[in-house]
């Protein structure tokens, strides 16, 4: 065959035919890959779902080894509670449910504010004790024994209040249990002791200008064993992430039976400050609330534990400041922005709750207020474009935008908060920002440099919603904002919980606070204790050469003094070397934040981290807990299989919400809008190839 060409008169033509023969190459190669892509994503939703009948039954993940059986995880607590420490341990079971050796991972959370210290392992009869390493140091501890066919464990830090187990060597149809321990401090706030006990992680959103530093995402029950009411006798539902727990309460002081709105617990009262609760059944989808009140006169305003530890003594000082008194108080207009979070993490009873608390709000405001309402999810969407003066007209307006708001899409909160910092500054007003979210983000370091960054003289208040919301983050921004943190985990709490937001916000804060140790001084600079409102404690750790006599504070509430000494009470604590080093590694890591230091700088604060974490044992951002059985167990011809072990959504989130109906994740990827563009271009290339000649289709 000639296949020389002669150029001819309709040129153009020719190179316009090979132009659309090259789209549509290009377009059918598109669609080879979108067609490799969908099968990814449908291969990887279907092998979550699927299961195995007979002896090795249980929920499997394909993996390049075919089908693999994953370890269970069931957890196990009791935390004993005397005055104002917490001693928790929580106890991970990691059962293999089939005929291979096993590995697993699994995404846990603790309290933000725990100090996470020991690390058991217990294989059969025997106990291994875990060792604080530095993070490389453990990992590599860890790798070598996987590899070696010992049976190891390691427990890291991914997030202040997120952590992750790794478990390897699990024998067929064995377990192996690794227990952690921590310790927290518990204040009395608003009259009232609150304990919550956090037991799932949700799906975190990153946003496309999110650090490096990803959160290890949870592995998800299918959708359909995880909706209520469908599937829940199916074994990937049955037997995933069962929890009981054990609360022993020694109060100190005569108490009230402490009662749970999240959990059916079992209480039994041994007097007047002692009392047990128990909970079995139950499964890991929802934070555990525990809240208990002092009997009327018995409420202890103040308290200052010591304990000596290597030579130096450690304190922990909480003060609950009185209430003010009810006197009428001179009420400063003010300008409110609410800030509401309406993405699809908020769906189900999330955005029921948000929309209340925020039509509650609304109604709060006085005649003479400025007020916006901007909500945010993929985009973000204000009522108005600056703050606008509160009348009937507006505020109708106003709760009609929230009774419509609906939640989908990811979780951009940037623009949101930009818009608020950012309105005018308006004079002889008292601003205030009330962010509601269950901060199902992971790029929580950039908001935070956000709120540092321009908050200026505005108070931020922080709503978390939901039944499993990013504490930590919602706490931190409450603090960087000099506001408070208040939780809001069912419909029923809307009104009450919105209700003690709003009295704070119309109290006149305790300012000028002031504090002194008498008879010894600390050895380590005290942060700035600053405004507070009322109701909110302080928390002060602290280290000493020698015990303090007493604990002196002052302030000023309006025109009023105030002030209270507090001398040591009651036998040594125990724990509070642990507390005050875990209070200086969030310091620390704060200031790692937010620093604007040379890299050098920075390597020095993350080396006193390091120090603090080996020192006090301590889990860290850059130290981890492993623990290591000295025998070889899997034979060298065994191969070790396994992956992250799955667990709930949070109770109320909406599965097709949160990732779509097609298992494509509206919170963390983009891969509809690929879907869709690659069919548009596929389809493009089938109607320009019908222009050309059959033979130029036929070479295609």
């Amino acid at each position: 065959m000639n296949t020389s060409h002669k150029p001819t008169s309709n040129g153009p033509r020719v190179w316009l035919e090979w132009a659309v023969m090259l789209g549509y190459a290009l377009a059918s190669a598109l669609a080879i890959s979108l067609a490799m892509m969908i099968a990814v994503v449908l291969t990887a939703s279907v092998a979550g779902a699927q299961t195995h009948a007979g002896p090795s039954a249980g929920l499997t993940f394909q993996t390049t080894h075919g089908p693999v059986v994953a370890p269970l995880q069931s957890t196990r607590a009791r935390l004993v509670v005397t005055g104002v420490t917490v001693r928790a341990q929580v106890t991970q079971t990691f059962a293999n449910p089939s005929d291979d050796w096993l590995e697993g991972s699994y995404l846990f959370p603790l309290p933000d504010d725990a100090a996470v210290d020991r690390l058991r392992m217990r294989v059969g009869e025997r106990m291994i004790e875990g060792q604080v390493r530095e993070k490389q140091d453990a990992q590599r501890q860890f790798e070598q024994a996987r590899a070696q066919g010992r049976q190891a464990s390691l427990v890291g830090q991914e997030r202040p209040n997120v952590f992750t187990t790794r478990v390897a060597n699990i024998a067929p149809r064995a377990s192996i249990t690794v227990e952690i321990e921590y310790q927290q401090p518990l204040a009395l706030k608003d009259g009232v002791w609150r304990l919550r006990f956090p037991s799932v992680v949700g799906p975190r959103y990153l946003n496309r200008t999110a650090d490096a530093r990803r959160l290890d995402s949870p592995v998800l029950l299918p959708a359909a064993a995880d909706r209520a009411g469908e599937g829940a006798g199916s074994p990937a539902a049955r037997d995933l992430n069962p929890l009981a727990l054990t609360v022993e309460l020694d109060a100190g002081v005569p108490v009230r039976p402490p009662r749970s709105a999240s959990h059916g617990f079992v209480v039994r009262s041994h007097d007047q400050t002692r009392h047990t609760m128990t909970l079995e059944g139950a499964v890991a989808e929802r934070d555990v609330e525990i809240e208990w009140q002092p009997l009327a006169g018995a409420a202890a305003q103040a308290a200052l534990r010591l304990q000596e530890h290597q030579g130096k003594h450690f304190a922990l000082l909480m003060v609950t400041p009185p209430s003010p008194d009810s006197a009428p108080l001179t009420r400063l207009p003010r300008e409110t922005t609410f800030i509401v979070d309406t993405s699809g993490s908020m769906s189900g009873s999330s955005i029921e709750q948000a929309r209340r608390a925020l039509v509650f709000g609304i109604e709060r405001l006085q005649p003479g207020d400025l007020f916006n309402v901007i909500e945010f999810n993929s985009q973000h969407r204000a009522l108005y474009p600056v703050p606008r003066r509160l009348d009937e007209a507006s505020r109708h307006e106003a709760i009609r935008f929230a009774q419509a708001l609906r939640s989908q899409g990811g979780t951009e909160m940037r623009g949101a908060l930009e818009q608020a910092l950012g309105a005018p500054v308006t004079t002889g007003h008292v601003r205030q920002i009330v962010f509601m979210t269950d901060g199902a983000v992971g790029y929580e370091d950039e908001m935070l440099r956000l709120i540092e960054q321009r908050i200026g003289e505005r108070r931020l208040f922080t709503i978390g919603i939901g039944s499993a919301p990013n504490s930590w983050f919602m706490r931190k921004a409450a603090e960087l904002g000099r506001g408070t943190f208040t939780h809001v985990g069912r419909i029923e709490e809307v009104e009450r919980k919105m209700a003690e937001v709003f009295t704070k916000l119309s109290q006149p804060l305790l300012t000028d606070i002031a504090l002194r140790f008498e008879g010894a001084q600390p050895l380590d600079a005290i942060p700035a204790i600053g405004d507070l409102y009322a109701g909110e404690p302080i928390v002060i750790r602290a280290r000493f050469e020698r015990p303090p006599q007493a604990a002196m504070l002052s302030g000023r509430r309006g025109a009023v003094s105030w002030q209270v000494r507090v001398e040591p009470a009651g036998a040594p604590s125990a724990g509070l070397p642990a507390l005050w080093a875990r209070g200086e590694v969030e310091s620390l890591t704060d200031a790692v934040r937010g620093s604007r230091m040379s890299g050098q700088s920075i390597d020095t604060l993350k080396a006193r981290i390091v120090e603090l974490g080996l020192a006090h044992q301590l889990v860290t951002p850059y130290t981890s807990l492993v623990a290591v059985d000295v025998t070889p167990v899997r034979p060298a011809d065994a191969q070790l299989l396994g992956g992250k072990v799955p667990t709930r959504l949070p109770a109320g989130w909406d599965h097709a919400a949160v990732f779509g109906e097609g298992e494509l994740a509206q919170t963390a990827t983009s891969a509809g809008w690929q879907l869709l563009i690659g069919a548009l271009l596929l389809l493009a290339a089938l109607v320009a190839a019908r222009g050309l000649p059959a033979g130029r289709r036929a070479a295609l």
